[in-house]
């Protein structure tokens, strides 16, 4: 099977490497890597994998390996299908974003399988009310339904969300 694996790599010593060494244990051989530094931005590299592979539990176990170390997958196809499509997004909530339980935001964004990568909040006071700046983190296949939980916060909780 042919892979194309699509990841955004921290721009540190040794990243390429951990990422490349899960595909090697695995039985992957590595075709080809396209490792594009000078596209740089925020501190990461986009970097594409082409590599074989004899079956697709193999990629499974990849991936989950990639996963355990930190890597960020953007996009995974094997032999021209889609298998995985990361996207990210950010979103503002205006209210009493505190006071209406910020862990209970998170995790209900996270059960809806996404990942809240930042959270920041501006407090003025406290009886004003605040905004917090969230970056989520999907499969693209669960952006929408992640966006209606997001939605249905914002209403049970009386918070304005404004979304990227």
């Amino acid at each position: 099977m042919k892979v194309e694996l699509e990841l955004l790599l921290e721009d540190k010593p040794g990243v390429l490497l951990k990422t490349l060494t899960p595909i090697a244990r695995n039985g992957g051989n590595i075709i080809s890597v396209l490792h594009e530094r000078e596209k740089r931005k925020a501190g990461h590299v986009p970097t594409v994998i082409f590599f074989e592979v004899s079956a697709e539990e193999r990629i499974e176990k990849i991936v989950e390996e990639l996963g355990k170390g930190g890597i960020k997958i953007k996009l995974l196809k094997s032999d021209g299908k889609t298998l995985l499509e990361k996207t990210s997004f950010f979103v503002i909530f205006v209210g009493h974003v505190m006071d209406t339980d910020a862990r209970d935001t998170i995790s209900r964004i996270m059960k809806k399988g996404a990942k809240v990568s930042r959270f920041s909040v501006k407090i003025t006071a406290k009886e004003e009310p605040s905004s917090a700046l969230l970056l989520i983190e999907t499969d693209k296949k669960n952006k929408d339904e992640v966006i209606e939980e997001l939605r249905n916060i914002a209403n049970e909780k009386n918070l304005l969300v404004i979304k990227e």
